[in-house]
């Protein structure tokens, strides 16, 4: 995969620092308390990039207007609480605790606690599977597969155990959920980050199952292309759609009712699209601002979004 050739010239501009913008008072609707506020947010880096490099590209108004939402979103909405909206990862730190969890020989979840996972999953809920090995449940093996990724948890000697920083996401469910925000989006000076990005913003703004070969053509206009120039197609954003799913899937409770008629369908919950809006933002304190005399409207500015030094 070839990136854009400005790529390598912007990452170095915001890996170390995310970037700063800043986004118009909010109105409260008549349905919610939230106070009327003007906010100063730390972006993702890759949703920086990915901002800056879609600029004036069909898909840059469209692209910027979702974020406009998710950073409104961010200050209107309530949070949901993480022990409820993290109850698979619970279930699996308490079980990793202590001597750890026993494994088979061949480092699979015993039957027994394959099918416990299996039941606070939503992705089991239709998934055929005989309940025995959790190689067959591949819900089940790579949620778990994802919770060593996130170096949550790890092999010892037949068990899986506690990492120190899953001893400490344990005690703490607000740890927990802010390393999953963090952990959430990939690399961003690579494709996974810009892709991840991409199918994060339009995923917690869309009310269907979003479409990978629309996802490649955003990135195609960004400027990212196969090595012999050809453009990108669905099957380059699976892989990273499929990982990032993985993540979504176990946040929250889904709504019944989402992707009625749909096949398979992918709409993250409403603790899920939280967590996304947590993992591209970050409220950081403007001291310049005078929330009584602020705008009403939210808008990224063109060429606004710069380092923090």
């Amino acid at each position: 995969m070839v990136p854009p050739e400005r790529l390598k010239l912007r990452v170095m501009g915001y890996t170390a620092f995310r970037a700063l913008t800043t986004l118009g008072s909010v109105r409260p609707t008549r349905e919610s308390n939230a106070m009327r506020r003007q906010a100063a947010l730390r972006l993702h880096p890759a949703l920086t990039a990915m901002l800056n490099g879609l600029g004036d590209t069909e898909f840059g108004d469209e692209f910027r207007q979702n974020a406009v939402t998710l950073s409104t979103q961010l200050l209107t909405q309530p949070r949901p609480d993480p022990g409820q909206a993290l109850v698979p990862h619970r279930w699996m730190l308490e079980r990793a605790s202590g001597d750890g969890l026993p494994l088979t020989a061949a480092g699979y979840l015993k039957p027994v606690d394959a099918r416990e996972l299996a039941e606070l999953l939503p992705e089991m809920r239709d998934y055929p599977w005989a309940g025995t090995r959790e190689i067959d449940a591949h819900p089940v093996l790579a949620f778990r597969e994802y919770l060593r990724d996130i170096k949550l948890v790890r092999r010892y000697k037949g068990t899986l155990r506690l990492t120190p920083l899953g001893r400490e996401c344990l005690a703490d469910p607000e740890r927990l959920w802010r390393h999953c925000a963090d952990t959430l989006i990939g690399d961003p000076a690579i494709f996974g980050g810009h892709c991840s990005v991409t199918l994060a913003v339009y995923a917690a703004t869309a009310d269907r199952t979003i479409r990978p070969q629309r996802i490649a053509r955003v990135l195609s206009a960004h400027g990212w292309r196969h090595s012999g120039g050809e453009p990108l197609g669905d099957r380059d954003v699976y892989p990273v759609w499929n990982e990032l799913w993985v993540r979504l899937s176990a946040v929250g409770t889904p709504d019944p009712e989402a992707g009625r008629g749909e096949f398979l369908p992918r709409i993250p919950s409403a603790a899920a699209r939280a967590l996304i809006r947590d993992a591209l933002f970050e409220v950081v304190p403007d001291l310049d601002v005078d929330p009584d005399e602020a705008e009403a409207g939210a808008a990224f500015r063109r060429g606004a979004y710069r380092p923090i030094r």
